[in-house]
């Protein structure tokens, strides 16, 4: 539950917990998740993981990714932080699923929902990570083993996901359609 000391559009003495809608200036306020997006980079079998430069879980193996600008899709914000925190292009070969989540290193917690697609590299272009974003990367493959893990409420489950379609547990990812409009601005 967020409790809003101040309302952020006038400054109005709030002491509420949202949702609520301001005395003073009758702006609604809501608690609504926050939406993060990332894409598991798949080559020659193997998933791309980068080690967090910074807390929440720093030090742990993290999924490239992160939170959605305003008005940015999914799918773009998947795509845009690939590029940032590793260079690398990617296109997008599937939709993996929608896990809930919560951000710890707020106060209160924020509570994110966070779209994951299966993706490729477009080209063989060496890899550069964002030392602000990350400080190792590495390739997994299925079997390997993947600890310390960030973010375990959620981290699991998109690698479960992604475990079943290599082991043809689950048939496929959902598809990702470039005809769907993603700029919605």
């Amino acid at each position: 539950m967020t409790t809003l000391a101040f309302c952020p559009a006038c400054g109005a003495t709030a002491e509420r917990a949202a949702p609520f809608q301001c005395a003073d200036c009758s702006t609604w306020h809501y608690a609504n998740p926050r939406p993060c997006a990332g894409a598991l980079v798949e080559r020659d079998g193997r998933v791309l993981l980068l080690k967090r430069a910074f807390e929440p879980w720093l030090g742990h193996w993290d999924i490239p990714g992160g939170f959605c600008e305003d008005g940015e899709h999914p799918a773009d914000g998947a795509r845009r932080e690939v590029r940032e925190e590793t260079g690398l292009d990617i296109e997008l070969v599937g939709l993996l699923g929608m896990w809930m989540d919560t951000y710890l290193d707020d106060d209160p917690p924020i509570t994110t929902l966070n779209v994951y697609y299966l993706g490729r590299p477009i080209d063989d272009r060496e890899l550069t990570i964002d030392t602000d974003e990350a400080s190792a990367f590495e390739w997994f493959g299925p079997d390997d083993p993947v600890e310390p893990i960030g973010f375990p409420t959620h981290f699991p489950g998109v690698l479960d996901a992604w475990r079943a379609i290599r082991s043809g547990a689950q048939p496929q990812v959902l598809p990702y359609d470039e005809r769907f409009p993603t700029d919605t601005r």
